[in-house]
């Protein structure tokens, strides 16, 4: 269990703070749980408060446990070594946890199965895809088995169908391997579809204007797009993201 409670986080500017998000109060559980907001309303950093990057000004961030659970991290913009096949790079984690030969090579064949990777493994990163990229960020994140991802919009560059992909990738993995996993998205749909929960946050300075059970079982398919109430959920979603929470959003919320 992750706790943030009365999280303040801001940063320093010439005239003033820039206050990032406020009085933050979430519990996470093993689960999938979205982050939702315009642009600006401080999702990342919230992801980097979480990761130990940055300090809360206040309040405070508690992990059940001895101390910090073990985390990976997937960016927008892949971040792999280019002096490293696809497949070194997955191992990479393992090796610097002195991993053994034989246990890396495992967790790699693995996720290269799992990600459609398998005929890459080889590549380097200038010879593959965006999306072939991102799925190698992601068995990179996984390789090491951490209890906690972070992701902040590891899909936000991709074209449609290459980022339908990589949901449905990611989906699999996730339910082969529940873990925490906190994901930071613009896009409401990605979200009813991957997340357990979602929490939606509001225009800077960030605070929880809603935390939505996604209302729909795993596993997921990507027909559920055309679902009525996949539909009414994405009214409610769109609705609590406005400046100001009409009161159709409110009415929606109750039906749902």
């Amino acid at each position: 269990m992750i706790r943030l409670r009365d999280v303040n986080i801001s940063y320093p500017s010439s005239l003033a703070p820039t206050q990032a998000v406020q009085d933050i109060n979430i519990e996470i559980g093993t689960e999938f749980l979205g982050l939702l907001g315009p642009s600006g309303c401080g999702k990342t950093t919230l992801l980097r408060a979480l990761a130990g990057l940055v300090r809360p000004d206040s309040g405070t961030i508690e992990f059940d446990g001895t101390g910090e659970p073990s985390y990976g991290i997937v960016f927008q913009d892949y971040s792999l070594l280019p002096w490293l096949t696809a497949r070194e790079n997955i191992e990479l984690g393992l090796r610097l946890q002195y991993v053994a030969k034989p246990r890396r090579a495992a967790a790699s064949e693995r996720l290269l199965k799992s990600l459609n990777l398998e005929d890459a493994a080889h590549l380097f990163p200038h010879q593959l895809s965006g999306g072939m990229r991102q799925r190698v960020a992601i068995a990179r994140a996984f390789a090491p088995a951490p209890e906690l991802l972070l992701m902040d919009e590891p899909f936000g560059a991709l074209d449609a169908f290459t980022r339908e992909d990589l949901q449905e990738a990611l989906t699999a993995l996730y339910e082969s391997e529940p873990k925490t996993i906190i994901f930071v998205t613009h896009d409401i749909e990605e979200a009813l579809l991957l997340c357990d929960r979602i929490c939606v946050l509001t225009p800077r300075p960030g605070r929880v204007r809603a935390l939505l059970e996604v209302p729909f079982p795993r596993p997921r398919e990507f027909s559920l797009k055309r679902d009525r109430k996949f539909q009414q959920t994405k009214i409610v979603t769109e609705e609590l993201m406005r400046p100001r929470t009409t009161s159709r959003a409110s009415t929606l919320l109750q039906n749902t």
